[in-house]
């Protein structure tokens, strides 16, 4: 069974024409990457398959179900560019935010 269907997807934004008649399929257990130039339709394409944006036309599916009734979302990750809610003044530096991960394993108190 293929993990993500994508059949003939269009997405427009008004009169502008993001994606045009897009197809393809992913199996279970491949790595993809989706690349281009800035402004081609990439972050469009995850999008329109994660059900986040309304399609012109097409058809997309998740694990064999149409993404309008999929319900398995915890099979599903998705990590946007900009998540929109950081807050770049986060008093906390990277080192320290990954250190926080080591004490997952400790017993109380977690110092």
């Amino acid at each position: 069974m293929d993990a993500i269907t994508v059949d003939h997807l269009t997405v427009k934004f008004g009169d502008v024409e993001a994606l045009s008649d897009v197809t393809c399929r992913v199996c279970a257990g491949d790595y993809i990457g989706i690349i281009g130039p800035n402004g081609s339709g990439k972050t469009t394409f995850v999008k329109a398959i994660l059900g986040l944006l309304p399609v012109s036309s097409g058809r997309m599916m998740l694990e064999g179900n149409d993404v309008r009734t999929f319900d398995h979302w915890a099979h599903i990750g998705y990590l946007p560019q900009h998540a929109g809610t950081a807050d770049v003044r986060f008093p906390a530096s990277v080192d320290e935010v990954v250190a926080s991960g080591l004490l997952a394993g400790r017993p109380y108190p977690r110092r």
